[in-house]
């Protein structure tokens, strides 16, 4: 499966997977506000906070915490 995604995809499985990670816990970051961060992270699948922020950062450019400040209603 991971040959298949780095051929066909040009990302790694686990970039892959990250990407859907990091996209779900934008959704939540802004459908759950009373949420903490790191419980976020932890639903979404990483297992630390310091994976998650890279892997978050990576993909939106942003913090996790600036990413739900700069969506507040």
């Amino acid at each position: 499966m991971s040959q298949i995604v780095n051929e066909h995809l040009q990302q790694s499985f686990r970039d892959l997977v990250n990407g859907y990670r990091v996209e779900e816990a934008c959704r939540l970051l802004i459908m759950s506000p009373q949420r903490t961060v790191l419980d976020i992270a932890h639903q979404v699948g990483f297992n630390t906070n310091d994976a998650f922020y890279r892997a978050f950062k990576k993909y939106t450019g942003t913090t996790p915490s600036r990413y739900r400040k700069d969506r507040e209603a």
